[in-house]
């Protein structure tokens, strides 16, 4: 797995390099967005660990006002829509930056804060590679999040995000892995090659995932289905069934 590390602090990326290094992670170092980016435009990469308060370019100060690796994260999974981010910060009050992307439906996504347990980090790089959505608890109450996602909903998204709602518990320990990374936009030949599957598996569990959760073409209005994607419908779902069950 390789793993981007953006931070601008050496001595903290240096750590936390060893750190990912010791849990079994390849890891990139870089200390600015602008290097960030162009690192990500030509490297395969599986997990961004990134500072919130950076440089945009090499050798500039930092602005500690400024959101600039909200916005480099954004940039990224823009770029690399399945990649999983962790936005890791010392500030508790960046956390309103990082609600609009999960309003933007990205998932793939944790906020943690500086100064938490080694092991809820390494467990944050791991649910978002799985594609999951992780808040720290000191952050924010991811319920009240998640009803407030609900709330957003339209009229024609509303029945068919709570009918998947529903039905997630249908799904396979294996299906339910896969589900997770098809909602956040990870590839059948990614997933293939993460879980040591063929792409052709992987293809006929999405085939018995979205009939599970109701989710076929035949399940469809054609009016609906010209309105709504499976693809976002599936998103906004597990986004929402993160937050309910997130533990920070």
């Amino acid at each position: 797995m390789l793993a981007l590390l953006v931070e601008d602090d050496s001595f903290n990326r240096q750590g936390l390099s060893l750190f990912l290094q010791q849990s079994g992670f390849e890891v990139r170092e870089v200390s600015d967005a602008s290097t960030a980016r162009s690192f990500a435009a030509e490297c395969p990469l599986d997990v961004a660990i990134v500072d919130i308060v950076l440089p945009l370019e090499p050798g500039q100060a930092v602005s500690q006002s400024a959101n600039v690796g909200v916005e480099l994260a954004e940039d990224l999974k823009k770029l690399r829509p399945g990649l999983g981010v962790v936005i890791f910060s010392a500030h508790a009050d960046r956390g309103t930056a990082v609600f609009r992307m999960l309003n933007g439906g990205m998932r793939g996504i944790a906020y943690k804060l500086k100064g938490c347990d080694p092991g809820e980090f390494l467990d944050a790089v791991h649910a978002v590679l799985a594609g999951r959505v992780v808040i720290d608890r000191e952050v924010t109450d991811a319920s009240s999040l998640a009803h407030e996602l609900q709330r957003q909903l339209s009229e024609a998204e509303r029945p068919w995000v709570e009918n998947v709602l529903g039905s997630i518990e249908r799904l396979s320990r294996r299906e339910f892995e896969i589900a997770s990374k098809l909602a956040s936009s990870q590839t059948v030949r990614y997933i293939a090659e993460s879980l040591v599957l063929t792409p052709k598996t992987v293809e006929n569990h999405r085939d018995r995932i979205y009939s599970k959760l109701g989710l076929t073409h035949s399940e469809w209005d054609g009016a609906v289905f010209r309105q709504l994607k499976q693809d976002v419908i599936l998103v906004k779902s597990f986004m929402i069934y993160d937050l309910l069950s997130n533990h920070g």
